[in-house]
C-alpha cells in the first residue's frame, strides 16, 4: 500500500514538472517566433519610409523643374520611377517572407500604393498626400496584422 502511494505521489510530481516545462517551452517558442517575425517587419517598415522620401523628393524636384527643359524633366521622372520600382520589388519580397509567417496585407493596399506612385508624377500636394496616405495605411495594416497574429504575451 505504501509503495502505491509513493508511486502515485512520484507520478503526480513528475506530471506537474513535465506540465510546467512543457508550458514554459511553448511560451518561449511563441516569444522567439514573435521576435523573429518582428525582426522581419522592421526592414519592411523602413522600406515604407523610403517610399515616403521618394514622394517628398518627387514633390520638391517638381517645383524646381518649372525652369528646366523637358528632357531633364523626363529623365528625372524615369529615375524616380526606377527608384520606386526597385524599392517596390524589395518590399514585395519582404511581404512574401511575412506572409509565410501569417502576416499579410490586403492586395488593394498594394494597388493603392502603386497607383499613388506611378499614376503621373507627384507634382502637387494632393498627389503627395495620396502617396503618404497609401504608405501610412500599409504601415498601420502591417502593425495590426502583426499584433493579431502575435498578441503581446502577458
Amino acid at each position: 500500500m505504501e509503495f502505491v502511494s509513493v508511486g502515485v505521489s512520484a507520478f503526480i510530481s513528475f506530471s506537474i514538472a513535465w506540465l510546467g516545462w512543457h508550458k514554459l517551452e511553448k511560451r518561449a517558442d511563441r516569444s522567439s517566433h514573435r521576435s523573429e517575425t518582428f525582426s522581419l517587419l522592421a526592414p519592411t517598415i523602413r522600406l515604407i519610409d523610403e517610399f515616403r522620401s521618394i514622394a517628398e523628393d518627387a514633390l520638391l524636384k517638381q517645383s524646381s523643374e518649372l525652369l528646366e527643359d523637358k528632357c531633364s524633366i523626363l529623365l528625372r521622372k524615369q529615375l524616380l520611377d526606377a527608384k520606386f520600382h526597385s524599392k517596390y520589388n524589395m518590399f514585395k519580397t519582404k511581404l512574401s517572407q511575412l506572409e509565410s509567417r501569417r502576416i499579410g496585407i490586403p492586395s488593394n493596399l498594394l494597388i493603392e500604393l502603386r497607383i499613388a506612385f506611378t499614376d503621373g508624377s507627384i507634382d502637387s500636394l494632393s498627389k503627395y498626400s495620396k502617396a503618404l496616405l497609401a504608405t501610412d495605411r500599409i504601415e498601420t495594416e502591417l502593425y495590426n496584422a502583426f499584433e493579431r497574429t502575435y498578441p503581446k504575451i502577458k
